[in-house]
């Protein structure tokens, strides 16, 4: 998953992520990232909830982590999560992936939207 979000280190973020319609969105100094979530066939991904240390407008991006996927109990399908941490010069910012599945699918992350890519 890695590669997915490598574009934001050393960016400065221009506000707090936020997580929107199961998007991840991250305002930088390059401008916007945006990431999805897919899941294979019978399988839900999407982006849950992000929490922000105060005072993150103007930090730097210095590394993109994440803790791989783990089961948490729910009825039904199989809940999965990966928390995804964001490491600034203002802390340390978690997102969390979440994947609702049969037990055999998978999901992950995946760029949308790369500033690089609208200047071209």
């Amino acid at each position: 998953m890695y590669d997915v979000f490598k574009g934001l280190v050393g960016c400065v973020l221009n506000g707090a992520p936020v997580v929107k319609d199961d998007n991840l969105y991250v305002l930088t100094s390059r401008g916007p990232f945006v990431f999805g979530a897919e899941g294979d066939c019978c399988a839900r991904c999407y982006w849950d909830e992000v929490e922000v240390p105060a005072d993150v407008d103007g930090a730097q991006v210095l590394s993109v982590e994440d803790e791989g996927w783990d089961r948490i109990d729910a009825p039904g399908d199989v809940e999965e999560r990966c928390f995804v941490t964001i490491r600034t010069t203002a802390g340390a910012i978690t997102a969390t992936l979440r994947l609702s599945h049969n037990g055999y699918y998978g999901g992950w992350a995946t760029l949308i939207r790369f500033p690089e890519a609208e200047a071209a």
